[in-house]
Formats: C-alpha cells, structure tokens, sequence
C-alpha cells in the first residue's frame, strides 16, 4: 500500500510525524483528502477536524490556526499549526470556558491591538466550528 510523510507541528512539539496512507483535512478553500501522489499544494487553515488513516489505524486531531504544504516531490505533506489537540483528549467544557473568555475579551476590546481583535475573532470562529461538530 502506497504511503506518504505527514507531520503535524506546533510551535511547541511535533504532534504527528508518520507514514500515512491518507489524510482528510479542512482549508479556507475547502475540505480535501490528500492521498499518496497528491499534487503541489499550500492550504491556510483556521480549524480543522483532521482524520488521518495509515494501516489499519485512524486517527483523529484538531487543527488550529495553520498552513498546509503537499510537497509531491518528497513525498509529504507537512502542517505548522498553533495547535494540534488529538480528538479524544479536547473537552466540550474546555471549548466552551475558552470561547466565554474571548467573548469577554472582544466585549471590552477597547484595549486589544487590531492584531489581537483579529486574531481573537479566527479564534472564536474557529471554536464555534469544532463546537458544531463535537455536538453532532
């Protein structure tokens, strides 16, 4: 069976770094699944329910805040993300008390910079998308 590298990395640890036989991401532009022999591509991603399959085995993560590049020629694709939580270890308690603490923030924003509003506001979009699919 055909396989490709993927890596998984946050600024503080490479979360996955395996063979791969398949791997099922969302971008800005959509949702795809990137197979061996997948073509050039950089993706930007704001969140992201990952499935990644090698074997028999299925994994799953989310992805936040990152860019993705599916590089044919050495057989990769590689993910930079803020963070990288496996599916099984995110809470819908923890979802919920960090999207109320940005809603604080942006409600008293007077003193953010315009980077930091921006920023929380992918945040709070990007965990009302992952609310939305845990609760499914």
């Amino acid at each position: 069976m055909k396989t490709f590298n993927l890596t998984i990395r946050t600024p503080l640890a490479t979360a996955f770094n395996q063979e791969v036989n398949e791997f099922q991401i969302d971008t800005e532009t959509g949702r795809m699944v990137v197979l061996p022999g997948h073509t050039d591509l950089i993706g930007s991603i704001v969140f992201s329910k990952v499935v990644i399959k090698f074997g028999d085995t299925v994994a799953k993560y989310y992805i936040k805040n990152g860019v993705l590049n599916v590089d044919r020629h050495h057989n990769s694709v590689e993910v930079l993300c803020m963070s990288a939580d496996e599916a099984s270890d995110v809470s819908l308690t923890s979802i919920q008390d960090y999207l109320a603490m940005i809603n604080q923030k942006l409600a008293n924003h007077e003193s953010l910079s315009e980077y930091q509003i921006i920023f929380l506001k992918k945040e709070h979009f990007a965990l009302k998308k992952q609310l939305d699919q845990m609760t499914k």
